[in-house]
């Protein structure tokens, strides 16, 4: 389903006539995360902004051989092996846009609403940061869509 999906988004951006890129820039630890991601740089129609994907997205790399029997996972051998022999999956125009366009909602709503939707504290400068955040892709995505590409994009990515 999601292949599906995803090549249906494909093919509505190229009809469109809308970019997309994704450049993989590392592996990073994020200040409000615990656990390190792969970033990337992703463009859609001019916008720029930054993707992460967690590290159990990673694929193996062609050729590369699971030992036998398993490794336990907490065991630096593990983590030789998978930083030898894993890497990371680009994130698709999908992937990326499910995302953008769930957050853009915060455009059409009051931040007290934003708060109710997604359970966070109507009292909270952080909650108030990330709801500007949010307003701010639902600007960018208003500049490269229509209403109409909009919809249909929500449309095709609710079951992604």
């Amino acid at each position: 389903m999601s292949e599906q999906i995803t090549q249906q988004v494909a093919d509505k951006l190229a009809e469109w006539g809308v970019t997309f890129s994704a450049r993989y820039t590392g592996e990073v630890k994020r200040q409000d995360w615990d656990l390190a991601v792969d970033a990337f740089r992703v463009g859609i129609g001019g916008y720029q902004t930054d993707f992460f994907k967690g590290l159990g997205n990673r694929k193996p790399c062609k050729g590369a051989i699971k030992p036998s029997p398993p490794l336990n996972p907490r065991c630096i051998a593990a983590e030789e092996w998978n930083k030898a022999n894993l890497v990371a999956v680009t994130p698709s125009a999908a992937e990326v846009l499910y995302c953008l366009v769930n957050d853009a909602r915060a455009i059409e709503m009051s931040f007290s609403d934003w708060c109710d939707e997604y359970g966070s504290d109507n009292d909270s400068i952080t909650s108030l940061r990330l709801y500007q955040s949010c307003e701010k892709v639902g600007q960018e995505l208003r500049r490269i869509f229509t209403n109409a590409q909009m919809k249909e994009l929500q449309e095709l990515l609710q079951d992604f």
